[in-house]
This record gives C-alpha cells, structure tokens and sequence, in this order.
C-alpha cells in the first residue's frame, strides 16, 4: 500500500488494493518462464510478497517458438492449481496470453483463438530485433476484429530509443502501453529505465505488470526504483484491476 507521509522508493510502495498483475509467466513449462511448479510457486509468492491480489498469467505465443492454444494454456492453469491448490488460493488466478505479432498472429484473431483479457483487451509484444515494418496495419486489424491492443513494454524495444513520439503516435492509434515494473528499478539496464522514465513522463503507460519468469526478476522486484518520474505510478496500476474478468 502507498504510504502518503513517506518518500516511496520501492515497487511495494505503489502497489493498491487489489492490484491485479496483468503479465507474467509464472506456469511451468509452458514457455521460457517457470520451469517447473517449485519455480511456479516462487513466482506466485513474489507477487504476493509485494502487495498483488490478483494474477492473470500471459505465456508467450508466436507460432514458431512457444505455439500455445486456448486450450493448451487453459489446461496449464488446471494442472497448475492442482499441484499447488493452496498457494492459489490466496490469489484470484486467471489466464491470458502474450502475442507475438508474427506472420501468423492475424489468423489467430480473425478465428478467434486467442485468450484476452475482459472486454477483449489483447496482449501484444513486438520482436526484440526488428519492428514489424506494417505494425500500423496490424493495430488496425486488431481493432476492426473488435479487440483492444496492449502493447507489452514498449520500453524494451531498443530500435526505438530516444524516440518516445513514435508511442505518443502508437497511442493515439488506439493503443494501450503497458509497463513492465522491473523497468522502474533498471532491470534491463540504464536505455530501458531512460525510456520508460521519459514515457511515464508523458503519462502514456495505461496498464503495468511484473512479466516474472525466473528468480531473478524475482530478487529485482524488490530493488529500489530508481526512475525519476513515478509519481503516477499507484493510479497506472489501478488500471489493471479493469482487466480482471
């Protein structure tokens, strides 16, 4: 909870109630996250750690790498709270997906196989190497087959350094941005903490989310932010609450 008489200096510090985590990868063997329930378990209890109510895990698809269906993420989160029913049930565990936008990406949508958030709400990532050169069109589509986009930590994609007007421009298309909290305590290093400073500065980031894999974002979540720009922070990760189903 956000203690209003004291300088916050740590993610904890921001976290409302009910804060609803929107990204991460916290199911076992199901794409680069959790390896396994033990790894599963240690993600799960992190978020829990900080504040976290509510859980919407995200395994990756993207057709060439982690080819995931409704029905194989669905079964995952069944076996999972299974295996660890008690753990689960101090949090409200649902499941989405994070979308490569790929080749195949457009297919999945216009057949509908593809898990959202409420109200149709989509998770999306771009490639880490090179920017889909019609990611216009693709938002585009994406919105005419009556789903909203989020683009999943738009910081992180380094072609677009020092260019936070192309994500006022991808904003104002009709796309949400979504933040990911390592970024604040400069995780991925001093480019990606320069860039979502600069972004939260320009108040564009809608939604948040920890997008844990491994037990070393486990440890980073609970370093000190070290951005300059986060007094917003707490009513940006309220938002996420309007995503739980």
């Amino acid at each position: 909870m956000l203690n209003f008489f004291s300088k916050s200096k740590y993610i904890s510090d921001y976290v409302p109630t009910e804060y609803t985590d929107i990204h991460s990868h916290i199911m076992h063997n199901i794409d680069d996250g959790a390896k396994n329930p033990e790894d599963s378990a240690l993600l799960i209890n992190t978020l829990l750690e900080i504040g976290t109510k509510n859980i919407i895990s995200t395994p990756h698809t993207s057709t060439h790498i982690w080819n995931n269906s409704p029905e194989i993420i669905v079964k995952k989160r069944e076996e999972l709270n299974n295996i660890i029913p008690d753990l689960l049930t101090k949090s409200n565990f649902k499941v989405a997906s994070e979308y490569l936008l790929d080749d195949s990406f457009l297919t999945l949508l216009e057949n509908k196989q593809v898990l959202t958030y409420k109200d149709n709400h989509i998770l999306v990532e771009f490639s880490y190497f090179n920017v889909p050169l019609n990611y216009q069109n693709i938002f585009f589509e994406i919105q005419l087959n009556g789903y909203q986009p989020i683009l999943a930590h738009p910081e992180r994609y380094s072609y677009f350094n020092n260019h936070p007007e192309v994500f006022e421009a991808i904003r104002k298309s009709g796309v949400k941005l979504q933040l990911n909290l390592l970024s604040l305590v400069g995780y991925y290093g001093p480019d990606v903490m320069k860039m979502a400073d600069e972004l939260l500065k320009r108040n564009l980031y809608d939604f948040t989310g920890s997008d844990l894999h491994h037990k070393m974002h486990c440890k980073a979540l609970h370093d000190k932010i070290k951005l300059k720009h986060h007094s917003g922070l707490s009513s940006v990760m309220a938002n996420n609450y309007y995503l739980l189903k």
